[in-house]
């Protein structure tokens, strides 16, 4: 069976992260070298660390531009286009609104499918209105009172059976808010003092682990995908990648 995209996209991202890994153990080694070695004077010492930091940096950076790369990539083909945006009629979502409003913690399940029901075809006007109920509801729930269940219950029911749309946008985006990250990998050399007054150079790796799990993101968004793409195929502007 052929490779699926999110199967290469996975392991191009697991193989990237290991090569950063080996490459900074190697800049380790050289350090730890450096530190041992008791020739050195302090300024011949400090110019060959400012080197290592300066090899270290463009490092990070070839990798984490290697890295959004293949995010960029995978986005492009997994991202959810809601092609029904803007088909809500306003005045339905403001008699939503307000009757949301109007009725506070004591909407009932009825009442919010008659005012969903006119605008069931736009996926955005729901989300929208979700978020809305949830904040609300966490609110509520601060001071001991909420939404009935039934409520949270139809409104899920229109937005997505079993809330699958939203399992996989919250795992899409898993993915994709490392592209909003300055860098990806980051690994850098820090000064620790030592007993006999001098410093210890140390490399350390800070990784964010929303990088370090990228690969195994990925093939949950794959697996996701295969299934949410069969039963809501509208809402991907592309043909199945598979």
């Amino acid at each position: 069976m052929a490779e699926k995209f999110y199967e290469s996209c996975a392991k191009q991202v697991q193989l990237i992260i290991r090569q950063h890994r080996d490459e900074a153990n190697k800049i380790r080694q050289a350090v730890q070298k450096i530190n041992a070695n008791p020739d050195y004077s302090e300024i011949g010492r400090n110019k060959l660390i400012s080197n290592l930091r300066d090899e270290l940096r463009v490092l990070n950076e070839s990798k984490t531009k290697e890295l959004k790369e293949v995010v960029e990539s995978f986005c492009g083909d997994y991202q959810v286009i809601h092609t029904d945006d803007g088909k809500a009629d306003s005045q339905a979502i403001a008699n939503a609104l307000k009757i949301i409003e109007m009725a506070g913690f004591n909407l009932t399940d009825e009442l919010l499918r008659s005012i969903m029901e006119p605008l069931k075809n736009s996926y955005t006007s729901l989300k929208m209105i979700r978020s809305l109920l949830e904040t609300k509801n966490r609110a509520g729930n601060a001071t001991g009172i909420g939404y009935d269940v039934k409520v949270l219950v139809a409104m899920d029911e229109y937005i997505g059976l079993n809330g699958e749309i939203i399992a996989y946008e919250d795992a899409f985006m898993s993915v994709k808010e490392v592209l909003y990250m300055p860098e990806l990998v980051v690994a850098g050399i820090y000064g620790e003092p030592d007993y006999n007054d001098g410093v210890i150079n140390c490399l350390i790796d800070r990784t964010p682990y929303s990088v370090l799990c990228l690969g195994d993101n990925m093939m949950r968004v794959g697996r996701l995908y295969d299934v949410v793409r069969l039963k809501y195929p509208g809402l991907f502007k592309k043909e199945y990648v598979g």
